[in-house]
């Protein structure tokens, strides 16, 4: 990830995205900006949750994983400036930093382990206790 093509970009709607620009395209009469990896930066609203003024979010909520890139029309555009904050660069680049090791399956450890750990069994095995226990007490009753 190139850091110097990390940009804000606040649009005409209020928003203020995170991104990295690409390209600047041209096209007849109308220019749009090519961007990638959007993010939201709003500001922090409480000041107990965090020490920052900012935090930072997915821009589109239901975003499809597969696309990479953005087209966004210059007219909807009020400013954009390359960031140079550290921090807010570190955590940008967070959100796309892949785990460094994945979680073990709860499934495959010992029984000791599991219920050590608050694993207690599948959904299916506590339908069934709950349906054994849901047919006792209609019949007590």
């Amino acid at each position: 990830m190139d850091e110097s093509m990390i940009a804000s970009i606040k649009l005409v709607t209020g928003e203020e995205i995170l991104c990295l620009l690409v390209d600047i395209i041209e096209s007849g009469k109308y220019t749009s900006v090519l961007i990638q990896k959007p993010m939201l930066l709003t500001k922090n609203r409480s000041r107990r949750s965090s020490n920052k003024s900012y935090q930072i979010s997915n821009w589109l909520v239901a975003d499809d994983p597969n696309k990479d890139f953005y087209e966004i029309n210059v007219d909807k555009i009020i400013i954009t400036t390359v960031i140079k904050n550290r921090e807010i660069i570190d955590d940008y680049k967070k959100f796309f930093t892949p785990a460094l090791k994945p979680r073990p399956k709860l499934k495959n450890l010992p029984k000791k382990a599991e219920s050590e750990i608050g694993y207690v069994g599948t959904v299916d095995d506590f339908r069934i206790r709950l349906e054994h226990i849901y047919k006792m007490d209609s019949h007590t009753k």
